[in-house]
């Protein structure tokens, strides 16, 4: 059990960084080299804003309740639909208390967009990650592939196992040689 609890809040961990990352991606994006011009506290108060909001909406969300290496297209469902309640939540709630002000209105659409990203992305390529090395282990296995025993040492078994080796993907897996021969 404590490997599974590591695992969620290292995922949480993860999403809470990316949407770290995300939203100061996002003021870079859109302001460029100008984004000194903004007044910095209300940036870091609206960075903060922007992470505890996420937090929360993913937490509850239960994008921590499945495995990454599983991930599916269910999941990328469940990060569309917590990403978009997050940042929708965020502006209403940055609006309530600053009116925005002094921040790009941009800049969470460019963020929503950013997380979508990140979170999708991290999980997908773990899967795919995953199932190289699974494929991988699979053919070095023989891959399901038909173990055959060649009669006959000639050119035609030559041609054979050379067609055989240059292919991974064929369904056959050259285990021995019988000469016809005596020998």
């Amino acid at each position: 059990m404590p490997s599974k609890i590591s695992r969620r809040f290292l995922a949480f961990a993860h999403d809470i960084f990316v949407a770290m990352v995300a939203f100061g991606l996002a003021l870079w994006l859109r302001m460029g080299d100008d984004i000194g011009a903004l007044p910095g506290i209300p940036v870091f108060e609206s960075l903060g804003l922007f992470v505890l909001t996420c937090g929360v909406v993913f937490w509850l969300s239960g994008l921590y309740r499945s495995i990454w290496a599983f991930s599916s297209l269910g999941d990328l469902t469940k990060i569309f639909r917590a990403a978009t309640i997050a940042v929708v939540t965020f502006v209403i709630i940055a609006f309530l208390v600053t009116r925005l002000e002094g921040m790009p209105r941009t800049v969470p659409f460019i963020a929503w967009l950013l997380l979508l990203m990140g979170l999708g992305g991290s999980r997908m390529g773990l899967r795919l990650l995953r199932e190289r090395r699974l494929s991988a282990l699979w053919e070095r296995s023989g891959g399901g592939r038909v173990e055959v025993l060649l009669v006959g040492a000639g050119d035609e078994a030559d041609l054979f196992m050379r067609a055989v080796n240059a292919n991974p993907q064929a369904p056959y897996h050259v285990v021995g040689i019988i000469g016809e021969n005596a020998k």
